[in-house]
């Protein structure tokens, strides 16, 4: 999904049909791409013809055949890391250079050692509380993952994994690729792992090893089975020493299983800091944004699409919407078209920075979908949130979310209407946050004074 129109001109592939025999669940997200970003695709097999999709025999030399041995998105995934490469050639030789620079040894009592992900916005999670060690005159390592893996979350990823690289080497620390074998033959005094992004048992040797709670919920957990059970795993309890988490997901784990609870740290999360900070310091907001939004109420809508919703706001001279798309789906053709239809309109703002933060800071409401783990770093503005949830959703989640405090902090609509109403309201003004919601949004937001790192 993260191979946008441009680039897919860019393949050898491109402008030629491809047709699909057979189903499983790789081959379905597969049409389901190519159908995004404007491909010409046809199906054929029995499964097709049951989830109502027309099956097509094709006997033409030209069309490119996919089955379920997956050869052909092999081959295209091969090729997107080769045209990735290409596009970006002096951004990855930079990275290369940091990062696959000869090892310089430390002293193993001072040195921390930090494991970053392959994709920025998990990474960012656990960066606040490096830089915080480099700015106090620590010695740290920071382990990247593999090129191939940074490069396949494409050219925005790598560009904010070199900015990431960069400053981590102006504050004085030290870059390296997990590839690097020495990394892991070091001895650390602590090592600190995102905790649901990197795996528990990396080939390092440290007196301390610290998972850090990266994102506000871990809402992947409530959707795929056995996620929660793979990540909180016995085995893995068995090989850290601390896990760092908020008070609310140290309990959300000790109830799932109360022998966490002895490893649990209950100091919060480092990106906390950061949206403290940008709280106190007022992040900076745009000046075209601040002249749009005078005098109006600014609602954020976030993660999910907004053309249900375009007919009422679109003339409403009350009211300034910011769109924020779901950073993974950016570049999808969907998106990209709904950006062209809107990006005109006066009272529309789309959000493409890095950080949410001048967002939430501009904004007087936000709407959102059920598994968006932003929504509860919300809360702590104490402004009203919208969740948009469904029965097919609820029923589709292994996981009981609508028992959750976050999602009892918030409104929730279950129709396209409900929205509507709640956009209504808060453009009326008046008591926004219901007592009920209040008593659950301190259970979300307690001991925020970004001091965790």
């Amino acid at each position: 999904f993260r191979v946008d129109v441009a680039l897919w001109r860019e393949f050898k592939e491109c402008g030629k049909h491809i047709h699909i025999v057979g189903m499983n669940d790789v081959l379905y997200v597969f049409r389901e791409w190519l159908c995004s970003i404007g491909a010409e695709v046809t199906v054929e097999g029995e499964l097709w013809l049951m989830d109502g999709k027309a099956e097509v025999a094709i006997e033409d030399s030209d069309i490119l055949v996919e089955d379920e041995d997956c050869g052909l998105i092999r081959l295209l995934y091969e090729e997107y890391l080769e045209v990735v490469e290409k596009a970006m050639l002096s951004e990855v030789s930079e990275l290369k250079n940091i990062l696959f620079k000869p090892y310089v040894h430390g002293i193993k009592q001072k040195r921390a050692m930090f494991h970053l992900t392959w994709y920025v916005p998990f990474a960012d999670g656990i960066v606040p509380l490096l830089y915080y060690y480099l700015q106090q005159g620590k010695e740290c390592v920071a382990v990247f993952e593999t090129m191939q893996r940074i490069l396949c979350q494409g050219k925005k990823n790598i560009k904010r994994i070199l900015e990431m690289a960069r400053k981590i080497e102006s504050l004085g620390g030290r870059c390296y690729s997990v590839d690097n074998k020495e990394v892991g033959m070091q001895e650390y005094k602590d090592c600190f792992l995102c905790s649901e992004y990197s795996s528990w048992n990396l080939p390092v040797k440290a007196e301390n090893i610290v998972g850090i709670q990266t994102t506000a919920i871990y809402t992947h957990m409530y959707m795929y089975k056995g996620r929660l059970e793979s990540v909180f795993s016995e085995g893995a309890r068995k090989v850290i020493d601390y896990l760092v988490a908020s008070e609310y997901i140290a309990g959300w784990i000790s109830e799932k299983n109360p022998r966490w609870q002895e490893k649990i740290l209950k100091l919060g999360y480092p990106k906390l800091d950061v949206l403290y900070d940008s709280l106190e310091n007022d992040a900076e907001i745009p000046a075209e944004w601040k002249n749009k939004a005078e005098g109006k109420k600014v609602i954020l809508i976030i993660n999910i699409e907004i053309s249900k919703w375009r007919d009422y706001f679109i003339d409403n001279e009350e009211l300034i919407v910011i769109w924020r798309p779901r950073p993974v789906g950016y570049e999808m053709l969907e998106t990209q078209n709904e950006i062209d239809r809107i990006k005109d309109m006066k009272n529309v703002i789309i959000d493409q920075r890095q950080s949410y933060y001048a967002s939430f800071q501009l904004s007087d409401a936000m709407i959102t979908d059920v598994f968006s783990s932003v929504l509860v770093n919300f809360l702590y503005l104490d402004k009203p949130v919208c969740i948009c949830d469904s029965e097919e959703e609820y029923k589709k989640a292994v996981l009981d979310y609508r028992q959750e405090a976050w999602y009892k902090s918030a409104d929730i609509a279950f129709e396209d209407n409900d929205v509507l109403e709640f956009m209504k309201k808060v453009c009326r003004g008046g008591a926004l946050i219901s007592e009920e919601q209040k008593m659950y949004r301190q259970q979300m937001t307690s001991g925020f004074d970004g001091q965790v790192c």
